[in-house]
């Protein structure tokens, strides 16, 4: 039987105490039914069975507004689950790594990692189709989202990608300048983009897990010292 963690205080959120009973009933139960990235595969024929509901399911998903998103194969989205349940993503957390790899099976892993996901607010503008009139390449504010080669990009600088990598410190004991060679040599093979630093993210973080990490070793570069080994010597 699973568990899950339950925000007792919803009872005193008005967002909450407005809905209507049957959608209160429906939030409950895609909380309960979803899988750990918070995604849910909605059967409207099981779901109206099971909760006797006598309004219609997409109008039950309507009423529940930013707080579920539809992706493109269909399934649905709780904006705020995995915030909620499991806090900060720490890839060395062996609960955490089943997370994660969710993430990526859905298509959400650079939206989520890149803070496009809010708790209560959803996807972003930008990460939903829609209308818009930016115009331009590259990952900074008002850009749209258009794939580009990593020397178009702001963090070809390797000092912007530097600060950029490290705003979340666990990317720290990684040897960047390693990953930002390697992201450029790929990259003028043809290879493009919509985000470069989600992109490098991505690459440590499989390094990681396949033990094979480029890791910074008391402020020098080290090819020998695995991920596995590095974060053993956090420990102590």
């Amino acid at each position: 039987m699973g568990k899950r963690f339950t925000e007792t205080n919803k009872w005193d959120d008005p967002w909450y105490i407005d809905l209507p009973t049957d959608s209160k009933v429906f939030w409950q139960y895609l909380c309960d039914k979803c899988d750990n990235a918070g995604v849910i595969d909605i059967s409207e024929r099981h779901a109206k069975f099971l909760l006797n509901c006598e309004r219609e399911i997409p109008e039950l998903i309507d009423s529940l507004g930013n707080r579920i998103k539809k992706l493109e194969n269909g399934k649905y989205f709780i904006t705020s689950f995995v915030q909620f349940q499991f806090g900060q993503l720490r890839p060395e957390s062996n609960l955490h790594k089943n997370v994660i790899l969710l993430l990526e099976k859905h298509g959400l892993y650079e939206l989520f990692f890149e803070g496009k996901l809010t708790l209560n607010e959803g996807l972003k503008k930008g990460t939903s189709k829609g209308k818009g009139n930016s115009k331009g390449k590259g990952e900074g504010k008002g850009k749209s989202k258009v794939k580009h080669l990593f020397k178009d990009s702001e963090y070809f600088d390797f000092v912007k990608f530097e600060s950029k990598v490290i705003e979340d410190e666990k990317y720290a004991c990684f040897d960047l300048t390693y990953y930002h060679e390697s992201i450029k040599n790929w990259s003028e093979e043809g290879n493009k983009k919509i985000n470069w630093i989600a992109t490098a993210k991505n690459w440590m973080l499989k390094d990681y897990k396949e033990n094979k990490a480029k890791i910074i070793n008391n402020g020098q570069p080290s090819t020998s010292l695995s991920a596995e080994e590095y974060f053993a010597t956090q420990d102590n």
